[in-house]
């Protein structure tokens, strides 16, 4: 269920709002080349291993993009990032939403709209096998973003890697409703976008610039304004969290 509800949310963060351009904007950002850290509260030893996977449609990466030891005191160090098989570029850099959702405002511009992106996914594995046993994420709370949102509060923020197969832009400001009957929860999103991404691993940071939570008999509302921008608080940590 986790897997699933995750995949979903990635395919709910963005909107389908994208102009052609043929010739790609000149970045001047940085694109993402090595992971180092220390986990916190690591207590797992020194016979794990983190993994750079890729997660499109299903959970099943093409390939490792890199990986890296982690010590009894939970360092770790990984580079030379592998691009994505040109088989796995199949999501485009601007999200599709479900159906069912329903857009107050929407002036989100995307300079290109044949660029491809695919989501990066850290996880922890024993050195005797490939199997995860637990996922990473660089944020400032230590929960699951995507599982847990009844958590957030305003000012958390989390970063993912994606990358992206040209060099593109996401400019622009979105709301929407949207409502979940199986869940019974209605989500009124405001997403603003301020990213520029260079061909390569990038970073996306979701920066929470309010979320409040109301419940109403079995009925619960969120209204969040979420804030999609490629710079990084010095506040990130590196977190595990095992199944």
């Amino acid at each position: 269920m986790k897997k699933i509800i995750y995949t979903l949310m990635i395919l709910l963060l963005g909107v389908i709002a994208c102009n052609d351009n043929s010739v790609n904007p000149i970045i001047e950002e940085s694109i993402v080349t090595s992971f180092q850290g220390k986990f916190v509260n690591w207590t797992k030893g020194s016979n794990h291993r983190m993994l750079f996977l890729g997660a499109n449609d299903v959970w099943n990466s093409d390939k490792i993009y890199s990986s890296s030891q982690i010590d009894s005191n939970g360092f770790f160090m990984m580079d030379n990032f592998a691009p994505p098989s040109s088989s796995f570029l199949r999501n485009k850099v601007y999200p599709v939403y479900i159906d069912g959702v329903t857009f107050q405002e929407n002036t989100l511009i995307c300079s290109d709209s044949t660029a491809s992106v695919v989501h990066g996914v850290l996880i922890i594995v024993k050195d005797t096998s490939n199997s995860r046993v637990a996922e990473v994420y660089r944020q400032n709370f230590s929960y699951n973003f995507y599982i847990q949102k009844e958590h957030l509060k305003t000012g958390d923020f989390m970063t993912e890697y994606i990358y992206v197969d040209k060099n593109v832009t996401l400019n622009g400001r979105v709301e929407y409703v949207y409502y979940n009957p199986n869940f019974k929860i209605e989500s009124k999103m405001t997403l603003n976008y301020d990213l520029i991404y260079k061909k390569g691993w990038n970073k996306r940071i979701t920066y929470i610039a309010s979320h409040n939570v109301a419940n109403d008999g079995d009925k619960t509302t969120i209204t969040a304004e979420y804030n999609y921008v490629n710079t990084e608080p010095t506040t990130a940590n590196w977190h595990y969290l095992y199944y």
